[in-house]
């Protein structure tokens, strides 16, 4: 156990105490990647051990930082990746000191369950698959969806090395803004032979997962999560982050998510 959990479990316990008198609720957005990542799942067992309710929200990286400074709604937690939420606290958008880093999410390459399992384990590797397959799907990249991985595996597939990969990405109807299928849906609806997508989006039984991208290529996504400025509760805002952050909850992350 780290110095960092055991100050961490030592707080939440303090907080958990106190947490009984506090009829309260907390509102946490998030963006796509940490909706998937097992916050509402932990916001769950936050709920179940405080009594504190927790209504979690999914904001497309495209509008969440106008959604967190300025939507009707006012946050208490909010998560991004690092990138936003150092503009967000440049933007005075949190409560000083408690920006908190969480974890990198990978993108990853999967197969339907049943075909040979590539090895992707280098990038050489990786290129010799990809400029093999029939095709490979992907989230819309274009602003109408505002997908910060479509566009982060966009930029992949355009990498030098892997000129050829014939990429086929789904595509979102401007009108209505609707988003359009992600990679393993249109993989699994019979569309191309592998996918690309966030590691911690393809846990669906009818894939087989090859693993992360060779870390080299730097197609990942680092998160964080503070503190809202608008936040109506942030002593419970701040209890919900200690809890995330314990021992006890690093079991309901899901699969894809690697802690810091």
């Amino acid at each position: 156990m780290t110095f960092r959990t055991i100050v961490l479990s030592a707080c939440m316990v303090a907080a958990f105490a106190a947490a009984p008198a506090r009829a309260t609720e907390i509102k946490v957005f998030v963006p796509p990647v940490m909706a998937q990542g097992g916050v509402p799942e932990l916001a769950k067992a936050f709920t179940a051990r405080t009594g504190i309710k927790v209504t979690v929200t999914t904001h497309a990286m495209g509008r969440a930082l106008n959604d967190i400074q300025k939507g009707p709604d006012a946050p208490d937690v909010v998560f991004l990746t690092m990138d936003a939420m150092g503009t967000l606290a440049l933007n005075k958008g949190i409560k000083p000191g408690s920006f908190l880093p969480i974890g990198r999410v990978s993108v990853g390459l999967a197969v339907r369950k049943g075909t040979a399992v590539p090895d992707i384990s280098t990038v050489d590797k990786l290129a010799a698959v990809l400029k093999s397959s029939n095709g490979i799907t992907y989230s819309d990249p274009s602003p109408a969806r505002g997908s910060v991985e479509a566009m982060l595996i966009d930029q992949l597939l355009h990498r030098p090395e892997f000129a050829g990969a014939k990429g086929l990405h789904s595509v979102t109807d401007p009108a209505t803004g609707k988003p359009a299928p992600n990679g393993p849906a249109m993989l699994i609806a019979g569309q191309g032979d592998m996918t690309l997508q966030l590691m911690d989006e393809m846990d669906q039984p009818e894939l087989a997962v090859a693993g992360p991208v060779p870390a080299e290529l730097h197609a990942f996504m680092d998160n964080a999560v503070a503190i809202s400025s608008r936040s109506t509760d942030p002593v419970s805002a701040e209890t919900f982050i200690q809890f995330i952050m314990s021992a006890d909850a690093r079991a309901i992350w899901h699969k894809g998510v690697e802690l810091y």
